[in-house]
């Protein structure tokens, strides 16, 4: 090495001092090099191996951050053929992890990315992260989509008031919405007027972090479009009048029905079961009518009754009777658009019948006065 430096100290024409002091210089520099080289190839700046991707709508945006394993582990890997050190390299590539703490995220917003990793095994593989906690700039978070929540939900009102109930049907085809629920906040005992909420089970940020922008996640509904159970200020008279020319068609044909002996039936005296079977039926007249409304929405199955009553003259060749009829008919309406009406199918089997009026007085209307007010309909 001298001989080098004194034939290039010729050549130069430069002193050995000053030779001896360069190359002094140059060796220093490429250890210097060398050292750092070795001690920045374990140190590893973690961000570039990290994405941060974001999911949902502008405003309502959440971060997810993907880590590339396969780029991270070639990074630490380098040259090395040692199979255990790159075992090493790749173990701890795969428990490096981020995430974002930030929701609601929008364009423009500052977030903190934060890496995990086993500390453990960075220390037996020599290696260290830097930038473990960082901040990067949210961007290319979609608009979302604007849509009207309740536009494909269908609402149905159904029953009688004051005990209707509601069915509510997600009709969504989209695989998110369509998972939704959606909740009344009173499902039965609802009456004309009632004002009902339709809720959603998803809030504005939950519907804006999958990508869906609305306006409001409820909806309310006014009833008005309900049958309900009839007032006696409900009643129409037409309707009883109907009523009535079908009960005496009723009592003429099952009077002249020589399957059975209606005196018989009226008295439950035997004695007339021995009469000839051919009775027959005059003066037919309605006496009185009747309108039961139950007292207690809570108490008994049926809501209202109307009770038809007639008196007419029953005879056989040998012998006549005054028969009282009590006709009812049950659950009185009024439909949404004011009409009145009542069940009145099979009359044959809608009456009741005595020879004493009081009887059929007690018998049909008597028994349920404890449950019902009980008005006579002029």
């Amino acid at each position: 090495m001298r001989i080098v430096l004194k034939e290039l100290s010729k050549k130069l024409e430069t002193p050995k001092n000053i030779m001896y002091t360069l190359v002094g210089i140059v060796l220093a520099v490429v250890v210097v090099t060398l050292i750092v080289f070795f001690v920045n190839r374990n140190k590893i700046n973690v961000s570039s191996y990290i994405k941060v991707e974001y999911t949902g709508a502008n405003n309502y945006a959440v971060a997810n951050c993907v880590v590339d394993i396969d780029k991270l582990y070639k990074a630490m890997a380098g040259n090395v053929r040692d199979m255990e050190k790159l075992t090493m390299y790749e173990e701890l590539a795969k428990s490096v992890s981020a995430t974002v703490d930030s929701s609601n995220i929008s364009n423009g917003q500052t977030v903190q990315v934060n890496v995990n990793y086993d500390d453990k095994k960075a220390q037996e593989a020599g290696i260290e992260f830097n930038n473990t906690t960082y901040e990067v700039k949210a961007s290319g978070i979609s608009a979302g989509t604007v849509i009207s929540l309740f536009e494909n939900v269908e609402v149905v009102f159904a029953g009688m008031s004051p005990e209707a109930y509601v069915k509510v049907t997600n009709k969504w085809t989209d695989d998110y919405l369509s998972t939704l629920e959606f909740t009344s906040d009173k499902n039965s005992q609802i009456a004309m007027g009632d004002v009902i909420r339709i809720s959603c089970s998803a809030d504005t940020e939950e519907l804006g972090r999958h990508g869906y922008i609305v306006s409001q996640v409820y909806i309310d509904y006014t009833v008005d479009m309900l049958n309900s159970y009839a007032q006696a200020a409900d009643i129409d008279k037409n309707v009883l009048n109907s009523l009535s020319v079908e009960a005496i068609d009723t009592i003429t044909k099952q009077v002249e029905d020589t399957t059975f002996r209606m005196m018989y039936k009226a008295s439950k005296d035997a004695a007339y079961l021995k009469d000839v079977n051919e009775e027959s039926v005059s003066g037919i007249q309605l006496v009185n009518t009747y309108f039961l409304k139950r007292k207690n929405s809570s108490e008994g199955t049926v809501d209202n009754y109307i009770y038809m009553i007639y008196k007419a003259e029953v005879a056989s060749p040998n012998n006549k009777m005054t028969v009282y009829f009590a006709f009812e008919y049950s659950q009185g309406y009024k439909t949404a658009d004011g009409v009145f009406d009542i069940m009145h199918d099979k009359p044959e089997n809608r009456y009741q019948c005595s020879n004493n009026i009081n009887t059929i007085y007690s018998t049909v209307i008597g028994s349920k006065e404890e449950l019902y007010n009980v008005l006579a309909v002029q």
